[in-house]
């Protein structure tokens, strides 16, 4: 069981370390992609810039007495522009696509190129050479420089702005790793301190049966012999016995049944024995247990009316029965019911106890199950840590309500 346990908890330990992995990882791979991208954004300065140095090249050219070909420089400024509008590569470097919040700069720009490019393309042609035009083409080269600049400007301005936004996404990526991390912490720290609380619980455990087991093997010999010889006693006086006298040998069989009972008790926490698996109904075993217990007059069983088949070990699941339906009785003060149910699913049957007793407080709700755990003068406090060890062997589980008290065991089929 323990190794089970173990082996539960390295699984669980291994996922969680993965999932701080997987966290991070994810971290650093987002910020990589989101600075990735803002630094591609980041060509479109340089291509903004170059506006300038090709509107200049043009204007040059119409100041300079050499042959310039100025529709070849106007072609480069259009082509550069598209560049930046819809992205694409200048030699190894990528240009991202212009973002929505940039585009009215791209816009007023572009508009200025075109009337720069209008008034040159006039210029150019034989009656087009005059000082006035050249005077609006200057100030045309100016509203583009200006134009142009602004650009630029404020894509600088746009990845400074994402770039506070990276750093801010850095330190908000570190405070949840932190945290998850600590968190994960916690939780395998409480996952190894419930794996250590159950090896010493399984080790106290595996002391008080190899000690009961002993002690309980050594009584269960003299009890025979005080037994036999009480009924040999019984047997020569039985038809000269005095009330009084009938009283003791009741108290004497009173007291051999219950010192038998706490026996049974501690050989059941003891007993370790492999599984013997079989198809059972477990209505049958319900009846049989019922039968091997002495059930007062005064408290009624109901039975259930459908049967369940499950492959399990029918002398431990009698053992579970019959003690849940003795502590059923010694709950009961009184006339009192104690209702068993079976509720087929499944993969799995539900089998469930009721009694209209006294139920439980908190106190003994919550350590029920703990060894040496005890309510009642003569009990060992182990027979409901042997069940429910008989129910975790068979792979399944058992809980337990109060007020009413009702004890829920989940069965698997197979």
């Amino acid at each position: 069981m323990i190794l089970n346990m173990m082996l539960n908890s390295k699984q669980k330990i291994t996922s969680l370390v993965f999932i701080q992995v997987f966290l991070i990882i994810g971290s650093f791979l987002t910020l990589t992609y989101i600075e990735s991208e803002w630094l591609i954004l980041g060509n479109s300065i340089n291509n903004a810039g170059l506006n300038r140095f090709l509107s200049a090249s043009v204007m040059l050219g119409l100041h300079s007495s050499y042959e310039h070909n100025s529709d070849v420089s106007l072609d480069m400024i259009r082509d550069n522009f598209y560049l930046l509008k819809n992205g694409g590569y200048v030699g190894d470097d990528k240009i991202r696509a212009m973002p929505d919040e940039l585009m009215p700069y791209w816009e007023t720009a572009f508009a200025d190129f075109e009337i720069l490019e209008k008034n040159i393309l006039a210029y150019n042609l034989p009656q087009g050479n005059t000082s006035e035009l050249h005077s609006t083409i200057d100030s045309n080269y100016m509203n583009l420089l200006k134009s142009s600049d602004d650009m630029a400007s404020q894509i600088s301005i746009f990845l400074e702005e994402k770039n506070t936004l990276l750093i801010q996404l850095q330190i908000i990526f570190l405070i949840v790793n932190s945290a998850v991390h600590i968190f994960l912490v916690f939780v395998i720290f409480r996952i190894l301190n419930k794996v250590s609380e159950e090896k010493i619980r399984l080790e106290k455990f595996a002391i008080i049966g190899k000690l009961g087991a002993t002690i309980a093997h050594d009584l269960r010999n003299p009890l025979t012999v005080i037994k036999g010889s009480v009924d040999l006693l019984k047997l020569k006086k039985e038809k000269s016995l005095s009330e009084k006298e009938e009283n003791e040998f009741k108290k004497i069989d009173d007291a051999i049944e219950n010192i038998d009972y706490l026996t049974k008790d501690v050989l059941n926490f003891a007993k370790t024995s492999q599984l013997h698996l079989e198809q059972i109904g477990l209505l049958q075993i319900i009846k049989k247990s019922i039968n091997e217990i002495n059930v007062p007059n005064h408290i009624k069983i109901i039975l259930p009316e459908n049967d369940s088949q499950i492959k399990a070990d029918k002398i431990k699941i009698q053992i579970v029965i019959s003690n849940l339906i003795k502590n059923a009785i010694e709950a009961i003060d009184g006339d009192g019911v104690i209702t068993i149910g079976l509720i087929d699913g499944l993969d799995s049957v539900l089998l469930t106890i009721t009694d209209t007793g006294r139920g439980m407080d908190a106190n003994t709700l919550s350590s029920i199950f703990e060894p040496l755990f005890t309510t009642k003068m003569n009990g060992t406090g182990l027979g409901l840590v042997s069940c429910k060890r008989i129910i975790d062997e068979h792979g399944g589980s058992i809980e337990v309500l109060t007020n009413p008290t009702r004890f829920f065991i989940h069965l698997l089929k197979k």
